[in-house]
């Protein structure tokens, strides 16, 4: 399974002030992420909008939640719908690699 992408608020910051000032492909190039996953993210954000059958609709558009315990940690916080191990314990699963 792939490493994780995720943007920090300063990131999104920057992404949304230069959308319109560069390409996508140096954005992502100035990202560290290739330019497929960078699209998926901006779909994922709101930002931006795509065709093709790749790109999802962003994640809280229709998504069911639910607190069942995590499988490692058992904490309870809220998590989308079959995601069984809450995002801490998945991220320290790729610090350990």
């Amino acid at each position: 399974m792939p490493k994780c992408v995720r943007f920090s608020a300063a990131q999104i910051k920057w992404i949304e002030d230069n959308i319109n000032e560069m390409t996508l492909t140096a954005m992502a190039a100035e990202l560290g992420v290739c330019v497929d996953t960078f699209k998926r993210k901006l779909v994922r954000l709101g930002i931006r909008e795509f065709d093709g059958a790749k790109f999802e609709p962003p994640r809280n558009h229709h998504a069911a939640f639910w607190y069942r315990p995590c499988m490692r940690c058992k904490t309870t916080k809220r998590r989308p719908k079959y995601q069984y191990i809450c995002d801490r314990c998945k991220q320290t699963e790729y610090d350990y690699l």
